[in-house]
């Protein structure tokens, strides 16, 4: 018991600073995955195979993956990201952190449907 009290109070001592309050969010690793839609309205519409969002201390990315026959990740109600059996579609934090983005567009809501 002592080990474990004493381990957790080391690793709390290295995880807040000196005045005890968490460090903040800031910049590219602070995008809220809420701030992307995932929706399942649309025709053969399911659920995402996967969502990981991925916070390394470099920019944060989140990977979506979409699985079944003829699948796709419908990008935003417009572009389409699509393969044989399963569609990846990657988005990277905006330098500010209130957007997720691909290639320059920012992502609103993906789908993922299949046959």
């Amino acid at each position: 018991m002592y080990t474990t009290c004493a381990s957790l109070l080391l690793i709390l001592l290295f995880a807040m600073p000196a005045n005890g309050n968490p460090v903040p969010c800031t910049g590219c690793n602070c995008c809220a995955a809420h701030l992307i839609t995932v929706t399942t309205t649309g025709a053969g519409a399911h659920a995402m195979a996967s969502d990981v969002i991925i916070e390394d201390g470099q920019c944060s990315v989140r990977t979506f993956t979409c699985r079944g026959k003829e699948a796709n990740i419908e990008v935003n109600d417009d572009g389409v990201v699509s393969g044989p059996s399963e569609a990846k579609f990657t988005v990277t934090c905006n330098a500010a952190g209130t957007a997720w983005e691909a290639q320059g567009l920012v992502v609103r809501a993906v789908e993922c449907a299949s046959l």
